[in-house]
């Protein structure tokens, strides 16, 4: 019997965080704005980061940029909130996601648990307890038990090549009056869409 050839370990190349960066802008998600509270002072911070880890207990994550200002106030915190933002909320999400002294100045929003601010008319919202970090790479990933949310079931904001776009419910639309037809002419608009954003990408 043959011996099995020896593995090569084969060394990787560096790879160019900016290509990186744009690969992983092929995959669209959703975007957030969290939030928390330490005594007088609130942070918030856009990220498209957040997921879901467990059911059981109720655990979500987010990441935050080690040099990110607001760090020192999400590693105090109690707890934290997530804005899970509506397809209409893009300029919230811009304005959150700048660097400014007062980022909630003019801003409508409640506290949730630990004092977290909270937007209204998101489409859902997620109060956290910290649960937990880690230190990855140039990140700090956070992990949070829900301990209370709301969904308000409206059409969500999405990151898509650095584009915030809307996603459509077909089931919604098809139903509202057109059925099969509007669903058609809706794919056929999506699709022109998408062409039109990844030209506009190439521009600029």
């Amino acid at each position: 019997m043959k011996n099995a050839p020896a593995l090569k370990l084969v060394e990787l190349l560096e790879i160019d965080p900016h290509a990186f960066r744009n690969v992983l802008e092929n995959f669209p998600t959703g975007v957030t704005i969290v939030t928390a509270a330490v005594g007088t002072r609130k942070v918030g911070v856009t990220a498209n980061s957040f997921s879901s880890v467990s059911l059981s207990p109720p655990l979500i994550s987010w990441s935050i940029d080690k040099r990110s200002s607001s760090y020192e106030v999400f590693n105090k915190a109690s707890h934290f909130a997530v804005n899970i933002l509506a397809a209409d909320q893009s300029n919230l999400s811009g304005q959150f996601a700048r660097h400014s002294e007062d980022k909630f100045a003019s801003v409508e929003h409640t506290h949730g648990a630990g004092g977290a601010p909270i937007f209204p008319e998101c489409s859902a919202h997620l109060e956290c307890e910290l649960f937990s970090q880690i230190d990855a790479g140039d990140h700090y990933i956070i992990l949070g038990k829900v301990v209370a949310f709301t969904d308000h079931d409206t059409t969500p904001l999405v990151l898509l090549r650095s584009l915030q776009n809307w996603v459509t419910n077909h089931w919604r639309f098809a139903h509202r009056g057109g059925g099969h037809r509007s669903t058609a002419n809706l794919d056929r608009f999506l699709d022109c869409r998408s062409k039109a954003m990844r030209q506009f990408k190439h521009w600029y």
